[in-house]
């Protein structure tokens, strides 16, 4: 899954308004291009983030009332620009290598070579 929601451009935090209540049990399906709303261990404590579901998530769907089985509320599908969202978990997963490559030590040379073959 990818998330957003939470900050400004200038990578402030939002400010929100109060949760809102779970409604995971309204039929729709943590599913391949569904969105749904990112919450805490509450089940009722989402406010301004978001996820996308970028494969089927059936264990974050609505399975029972008690608050381990209430799941994740679906509000909304991808329509067009799936590429999108893909492109940018792509462009997230070389942040992460070129991360984890200084982390390791890899010189800055090796990492920019690595790089422009991964783009």
């Amino acid at each position: 899954m990818i998330q957003g929601g939470g900050f400004t451009r200038e990578m402030s935090e939002k400010a929100t308004q109060p949760p809102i209540i779970n409604e995971s049990n309204n039929g729709l399906l943590n599913s391949l291009g569904t969105l749904a709303m990112a919450r805490t261990n509450d089940p009722n404590s989402a406010t301004a983030q978001f996820f996308v579901n970028l494969i089927d998530n059936n264990f974050l769907n609505y399975t029972g009332p008690e608050a381990n089985s209430i799941g994740y509320c679906v509000f909304g599908k991808v329509t067009e620009g799936m590429n999108v969202v893909r492109k940018l978990v792509s462009y997230q997963q070389v942040i992460l290598k070129a991360s984890l490559m200084c982390l390791l030590g890899l010189s800055l040379l090796l990492m920019q070579n690595i790089l422009t073959n991964i783009l």
